[in-house]
């Protein structure tokens, strides 16, 4: 995510933004039986606040594009499912942000809170207090940054388009590959920051999840029971079999 070495803010590059990092804690799926909450945490950059070296505010002009997959793309390979006889198959990216490397020329740096320099290591924390204003490297699209969502999707994007895939006109998050000569071979995904939905033959979801696997990490692939808000179950898709494990 950011080098390991620190610098200090006066050996920084001329051009190069910083931005305070915080830790957010937070209890998911709150509002379902205590038994399915999940308590979370996640390191964060303070993206509203960029700063130039010298401490001015810097203004980003910039509009940064992050589309993600909309309900109706969603259903629609839902939908494709349904009508090729299969079962929907979902992936969850793990920290999917942090996976994408920040695609923009100037360097990005990161503060650490003393509060977090307090309890690092002997090693780690002498390395930041013998040094005046100790700054880190970012190199990945920390969650936080204006930019971040804008260089995930595209690297997921470029990443699907150099194997093959093709996105759909109108929808940026939606792609589609044919594994072979016929209809029933195409495969179609959906993408919503880190989570995945994808429509594809039994016999071609090995490879088009590996496909996927070349860039990013994930777990096993299952069967989708909720994507977007919806809940999807079999017996109301009117699909009885499943398809065949990709593990």
């Amino acid at each position: 995510v950011w080098d390991p070495t620190p610098v200090a803010h006066n050996d920084i590059e001329d051009n190069a933004l910083v931005v305070s990092g915080k830790m957010l804690i937070s209890e998911k799926n709150w509002e379902m039986n205590p038994e399915d909450r999940v308590c979370k945490g996640r390191f964060v950059a303070q993206g509203c606040i960029l700063l130039n070296k010298d401490g001015t505010r810097f203004q980003d002009p910039e509009d940064y594009w992050a589309p993600t997959a909309t309900l109706a793309g969603a259903r629609l390979v839902t939908a494709h499912a349904v009508a090729q006889g299969r079962i929907p198959q979902t992936i969850d990216l793990k920290a999917a942000y942090l996976q994408a490397e920040l695609r923009d020329e100037r360097p990005y740096y990161l503060k650490i809170n003393p509060k977090v320099i307090e309890i690092l290591p002997d090693a780690m924390r002498n390395a930041y207090t013998q040094i005046p204003k100790p700054l880190v490297r970012l190199r990945r699209a920390l969650y936080g940054l204006p930019r971040s969502g804008h260089d995930f999707i595209m690297t997921f994007r470029e990443h699907l388009t150099s194997v093959g895939w093709a996105p759909i006109e109108g929808d940026i998050a939606l792609l589609y590959k044919n594994f072979g000569d016929q209809a029933k071979s195409v495969a179609v995904c959906a993408t919503y920051v880190d989570d995945v939905i994808m429509s594809v033959a039994p016999k071609h979801a090995k490879t088009a999840w590996s496909e996927i696997a070349q860039r990013f990490t994930f777990d096993a692939p299952k069967t989708a029971t909720k994507f977007l808000g919806m809940e999807l179950k079999p017996k109301l898709l009117a699909i009885k079999d499943k398809p065949e494990s990709f593990t």
